[in-house]
């Protein structure tokens, strides 16, 4: 950690300080003597980031049917509530009338799986019987075209990055890298994995596919310098 650190400009002793804030926290655990290992459980959006190459896996066939989110009844700190909040929108609701939030109901696992993943404070339900006008509402919360533009935007950057690999030394285009991924997995996890009625996924699928070249690239640099001789 602390040669990635001095690559991206990092001081040893904040990453020092950071990683014992994290294993404090639950998100790192100590395995020995300035040495640590993830602790997945300490991270919440971990199942999200976790299968982003594989995210499509999880739509099926939409039956026309809802999913509702009511907050009215959550309560905690504003940082807990920030959480919930975060929760919901990589589960991809998207807030309707008040305290209620909606989806598809076009996931793997239906309410249930969703219920598990949303915070207890929150109600889950299935709406089977929403009124016409209202579910043209509803799918007008969804901005797909603006969407489609979004991962467009990230996958011309990714390609742009890749171009300048050449021109680049293995550190520069590492300090690059780090971030530029992070946002094209970011991106990817919040899509809402809309219907096909809605949206076609192509530019969801051509998104992840850079995203997974990209990585690869980016994987072998970062392998080479963590691995050799500063």
């Amino acid at each position: 950690m602390c040669r990635a650190a001095q690559i991206v400009g990092i001081s040893e002793a904040s990453v020092r300080m950071a990683a014992m804030r994290l294993a404090d926290e639950g998100a790192l655990e100590r395995v020995g003597r300035g040495e640590y290992r993830l602790d997945a459980t300490g991270l919440n959006t971990f199942a999200h980031v976790g299968h982003w190459r594989t995210r499509l896996a999880g739509l099926v066939d939409w039956d026309g049917t809802w999913i509702g989110a009511d907050t009215s009844t959550a309560s905690g700190t504003r940082t807990q509530l920030r959480r919930i909040e975060r929760e919901l929108d990589l589960l991809g609701f998207t807030r309707w009338r008040g305290s209620l939030l909606m989806r598809p109901a076009n996931l793997a696992g239906g309410v249930r799986t969703l219920r598990e993943l949303t915070d207890t404070r929150v109600s889950v339900f299935g709406i089977v019987d929403l009124d016409v006008h209202d579910a043209a509402e509803l799918r007008d919360c969804w901005d797909v075209a603006a969407l489609h533009r979004s991962h467009r935007e990230v996958r011309a950057e990714l390609s742009a990055s890749l171009g300048r690999r050449s021109s680049q030394d293995d550190e520069q285009f590492a300090r690059e890298s780090l971030p530029l991924g992070a946002r094209a997995i970011a991106q990817i996890i919040h899509d809402p994995l809309l219907p096909t009625s809605f949206d076609d996924h192509h530019e969801l699928r051509e998104l992840i596919n850079a995203t997974i070249n990209y990585q690869d690239v980016a994987s072998e640099v970062w392998e080479q310098l963590l691995w050799a001789t500063p």
